[in-house]
């Protein structure tokens, strides 16, 4: 079966009914973008968009998809080898940092309105 064949009748498992908010009721699997994608990811439903983080040459940045054009933004080219995120009931991005021999590990929030750490 094709890559594409596959993506058609992949089916998915709903462990909330809140996920049918985000997929509609007939989610299907479509490719939006190659992109360079490691770890996150957060939806963020209010503006249709994933953010991730990515890998390259030892350094993690944190980029978003708008999903409703397929375009790539960086938002932090620096993310402190980010690897994980969630939203806060406030909407703000929290993020995992692992840090560096130089800069110490943390938690923080982005208020993804304002870019405000």
């Amino acid at each position: 079966m094709s890559t594409e064949a596959a993506e058609r009748n992949t089916q998915f498992a709903a462990n909330s009914p809140r996920f049918a908010d985000v997929v509609g009721p007939e989610p299907r699997l479509e490719r939006l973008v190659d992109v360079d994608a490691h770890e996150g990811p957060a939806y963020v439903q209010a503006e249709d968009a994933l953010y991730f983080t990515t890998v390259r040459a030892g350094s993690v940045s944190l980029k978003r998809l708008a999903c409703a054009t397929a375009t790539v933004t960086v938002v932090l080219p620096d993310a402190n080898n980010a690897n994980g995120m969630t939203l806060d009931r406030e909407g703000r991005l929290v993020i995992c940092e692992q840090g560096s021999r130089t800069t110490p590990a943390r938690i923080s929030r982005l208020d993804l309105v304002t870019g405000l750490r």
